[in-house]
């Protein structure tokens, strides 16, 4: 049992849960990038909200160009020109591999358990008879990414239904919200494929 890891995946059970933190996928220059942050930082042009800020003066001019200056490390527009600024500026704990990600997904969950589920998810899914309030359903899929951005593509994905961020995208960029960014997303590199099982049905 490696505690350190086991503190690790409570700690950011816990970020989860109190909305401090979310998962996201980020491709850039090819590499596929596990980042667990809060979601504002997942924002691709910070810019225009600090604008806003400062023509409302809820910033004054010096505050307005200070944040400007620390907000991800200087990164105000996400591209593959600016993402090693963001990087730098992540605690070394919130970049994570596959490996540690696809623990994290079966923490506390033993195979039979989440064979159960699959069998109850496929049924539901195909019926639409049950009860989807599944204590184990909502846990795992909050342990799913939620933001997928592809700085080789300007593509941008998420599944926070509460946010139009697809609505604050840069011109060049594409993006909705949508599940569907799974498909984009390498079989090798998603960590909630368990004996075949793909979790990402989850999402429904």
């Amino acid at each position: 049992m490696n505690i350190e890891n086991n503190n690790q995946y409570e700690f950011l059970l816990n970020s989860i849960f109190e909305g401090y933190s979310e998962i996201a996928i980020i491709v850039s220059q090819g590499k596929h990038y596990f980042i667990v942050d809060d979601k504002e930082n997942f924002v691709i042009d910070i810019k225009p909200f600090y604008d806003a800020y400062l023509a409302k003066g809820i910033l004054d001019e010096n505050s307005y160009t200070f944040a400007l200056k620390e907000f991800r490390g200087g990164a105000t527009i996400l591209n593959n020109e600016t993402f090693h600024l963001y990087l730098s500026n992540l605690p070394e704990s919130n970049i994570k591999t596959r490996d540690w990600m696809g623990e994290f997904f079966k923490y506390q969950m033993n195979i039979n358990d989440l064979e159960k589920l699959y069998i109850y998810m496929e049924e539901y899914l195909m019926s639409g008879k049950g009860d989807i309030q599944n204590e184990l359903w909502a846990m795992l899929e909050s342990r799913l990414p939620k933001f997928y951005l592809n700085l080789d593509r300007n593509l941008f994905f998420h599944t926070d239904w509460q946010r139009d961020f697809e609505k604050q995208l840069p011109q060049n960029w594409k993006g909705k919200a949508s599940s569907q960014f799974w498909s984009l997303i390498p079989d090798k590199y998603q960590y909630w494929i368990i004996n075949g099982m793909n979790f990402w049905k989850l999402y429904g």
